[in-house]
């Protein structure tokens, strides 16, 4: 069943990558920078902020406080499978990761919550993820949601800084802003970049 799912995530994220290079563009968020004026928007921030990933001020996927993923690594000793026992849904959680060819990297996150009897798929979430190649950081994600709705995120950094902030845009609702603070992530540490919470979610 993973690789039936991974390997048709991965035909969409190939077939997706000429689109994603347009997304990137600046023009596509010329509306976004001036809906909250700099100040934190909980509509936008519940765009880039779930149970199982934050994409605020960095990426992180979510778990619990004391629970420990498991990792599968491929023969490049790149993380490709991450299971959560127990997310703060409190039921597991699955995160499986695509690389272009050879690159250190992630394409593509498909993130997987399950019900709490862990028979059946709750959310899943895809996310596209671009990175500069020169200067190693994060620049541009997309989600794409169960519901099939898709969120677009730009970094757009300070100069001379891996700070700045990001320009969401739910393209599905027409709703944009932009988040103060943003963090640069350079990819490579997929595994590390935990955000653990001490309680289960209530949702």
């Amino acid at each position: 069943m993973r690789l039936a799912s991974l390997l048709g995530a991965t035909i969409t994220a190939l077939a997706s990558l000429a689109l994603i290079g347009s997304f990137v563009s600046a023009t596509l968020f010329d509306d976004a920078s001036s809906e909250s004026s700099g100040s934190l928007d909980s509509r936008i921030m519940s765009l880039v902020d779930n149970d199982m990933f934050t994409l605020y001020p960095a990426f992180r996927y979510k778990t619990l406080f004391g629970v420990d993923p498991v990792f599968e690594k491929d023969d490049q000793d790149r993380v490709f499978h991450i299971r959560i026992p127990e997310g703060i849904s409190g039921a597991k959680q699955t995160i499986d990761i695509i690389y272009k060819d050879n690159e250190k990297v992630p394409l593509v996150a498909e993130f997987r919550k399950y019900t709490r009897d862990g028979l059946r798929i709750a959310d899943s979430k895809l996310v596209y993820m671009r990175f500069s190649t020169n200067r190693q950081r994060s620049k541009f994600y997309e989600i794409v949601n169960h519901n099939h709705t898709r969120i677009r995120v730009t970094i757009k950094y300070k100069a001379l800084s891996n700070s700045g902030k990001l320009l969401v845009k739910d393209v599905s609702n027409n709703v944009a802003g932009t988040l103060p603070g943003a963090k640069a992530w350079n990819g490579r540490d997929f595994a590390d970049m935990i955000l653990a919470h001490t309680m289960p979610s209530l949702a």
